[in-house]
């Protein structure tokens, strides 16, 4: 069943289980097991599938080549300041993550499940995206030298 086919209130309730369950998740991990999760998420050297994604974004970042593009992502991924958002998605329960800028608007779309990343997009309502994964997305933050999971 899509979600746009439920009540909003059988929405919120799936999305909250859905939090609750993926914020336990997280609590359950060491913090070797969430650093080696992050890891994983900043030093990959590629982007999967890069023609596709370049073909659907790449002039949502003015990217002239595919390789401009890929570059594009790599540097992004590698950001320090980026805010990281895990939800489960409810059609075959992946992990997915988005690795935010807010300043620039621009996604790098983790799938935990498959251990690559998806898709890396542009998003000029960032805070419109924001505001409505309240109560649905969890996000990872990193205080006192130790990552923490926060519901969103």
């Amino acid at each position: 069943m899509s979600t746009y086919n439920l009540d909003p209130v059988d929405a919120a309730s799936w999305r909250a289980e859905l939090q609750t369950h993926r914020h336990s998740e997280l609590e359950a991990m060491t913090q070797v097991e969430l650093q080696t999760l992050v890891q994983k998420m900043v030093i990959a050297e590629r982007l999967p599938r890069r023609s596709l994604h370049f073909q659907r974004h790449g002039y949502e970042f003015g990217a002239e080549t595919e390789a401009a593009y890929e570059r594009l992502f790599l540097d992004h991924i590698r950001r320090t300041d980026l805010r990281m958002f895990t939800f489960l998605s409810r059609v075959g329960d992946r992990k997915i993550w988005y690795l935010i800028n807010e300043e620039s608007g621009n996604i790098a779309l983790y799938n935990e499940t498959r251990s690559r990343h998806w898709s890396f997009l542009h998003n000029l309502e960032i805070n419109r995206l924001l505001d409505e994964a309240h109560g649905y997305w969890v996000e990872l933050v990193r205080e006192d030298n130790r990552w923490k999971a926060q519901p969103w």
